[in-house]
């Protein structure tokens, strides 16, 4: 083997790379971006709203009406992981409806009066219930955090509550929304852009633009012919998801599968648009790390959007799969209609037509 040979090919690839500034870029600086992006959200403290609703009467005593409740609603205090809220009980209904409590702590009205007879008074906790995981850190806080003011909680008469889920929905259930938004949005994406490259590279547009077909006969015709695969593949994710994976599914499957097909058309005139950019397949798998794994990471993958620093959220509300996933969730786990989320879906539309345009002007980039 000779030395010299083997340094030359090595200082060629150097070289090449070096003058790459797309490549340097990729192993260099989207690293340190998903790394900052992933320590942001791993360092976040999930905080829960909680509402608090005291409806105890009290109990008459010599010195007049005593309620033992207050007690404890006076000792309620805020933490790294929980924020109370005294509310009323409609007022509490429709913010764990709204999203803006993640649960609330009701006393009923007879509380001092079971205590007093050493009877074990009742508490009701209701759960927003869509993330099961969630459900569990928040009773486990509230052990803590309000049934700790009790001598003995095993007297407590606690009863859990579910909005939507329930004790039945596990994690995969969850999960499964956002994982068939993600899998139509990337496979869809990859091979249009693969696709329409090598459409690209063989001269194939070329030789469209010197028949008698227009531009947008040209965009529409690719459009339909990627479009078709990527329903099929779509549809197919979503059976597989359903019926053989077996998660809960509580809303309208057409509904989901309409959701699935805005999403779709806005991932194929994003591999459209997207592929002018790129001389290569390497290029096109380069766009990855920078278009879809953030998209994973801060559209509620990980954690809500509501969570994460505010930065994050910001971007997130640019990037459709947090739309999506709204959207799916919405449908999936809590059984919501097309109206209760029509603004993640007017989005997703406005993204499509977006996508649309820009797929449209750069059809002729680089032929």
């Amino acid at each position: 083997m000779s030395t010299g040979r083997t340094l030359a090919v090595a200082k060629r690839i150097i070289r090449q790379l070096v003058r790459d500034r797309r490549t340097l870029g990729l192993i260099v600086i989207v690293p340190l971006l998903l790394l900052s992006i992933l320590g942001a959200l791993f360092k976040t403290t999930r905080v829960f709203e909680v509402g608090f609703i005291n409806q105890d009467e009290g109990i008459t005593t010599p010195f007049g009406t005593e309620k033992i409740s207050l007690k404890i609603e006076n000792a309620l205090k805020d933490t790294d992981n929980l924020k109370w809220h005294k509310s009323s009980l409609a007022q509490a209904k429709n913010d764990l409806e709204t999203g803006l409590l993640d649960t609330y702590v009701l006393l009923d009205k007879n509380f001092s009066k079971d205590i007093s007879e050493r009877k074990s008074p009742r508490v009701i906790v209701k759960l927003e219930g869509s993330d099961p995981s969630a459900s569990q850190q928040i009773l486990g806080l509230i052990n803590q955090n309000l049934l700790s003011s009790f001598s003995d909680q095993k007297l407590v008469d606690l009863k859990v509550e579910y909005l939507y889920g329930g004790e039945k929905f596990g994690t995969l259930d969850y999960f499964a929304p956002v994982f068939i938004a993600f899998f139509a949005f990337f496979f869809v994406f990859l091979l249009t852009s693969v696709s329409f490259l090598r459409e690209r590279s063989q001269g194939t547009i070329e030789r469209l633009f010197a028949s008698p077909v227009n531009n947008t006969e040209i965009v529409i015709g690719y459009f339909l012919g990627f479009l078709i695969f990527a329903l099929i593949q779509s549809l197919i994710v979503l059976l597989f998801t359903i019926y053989v994976l077996d998660v809960h599914f509580l809303g309208n499957i057409l509904f989901v599968f309409l959701i699935e097909l805005i999403l779709v058309v806005g991932a194929v005139n994003l591999g459209i648009f997207l592929s002018a950019f790129a001389r290569n397949e390497l290029q096109v798998i380069q766009f990855i790390p920078v278009i879809i794994i953030p998209q994973a990471l801060i559209s509620g993958f990980i954690c809500p959007v509501k969570s994460m620093p505010m930065l994050l959220q910001w971007i997130s509300y640019v990037m459709p799969l947090t739309y999506a996933n709204n959207a799916l969730r919405g449908i999936m786990i809590k059984g919501m209609g097309l109206a209760k989320v029509s603004f993640d879906i007017y989005v997703l539309i406005f993204f499509a037509l977006l996508m649309i345009l820009l797929a449209s002007l750069s059809i002729r980039k680089g032929v």
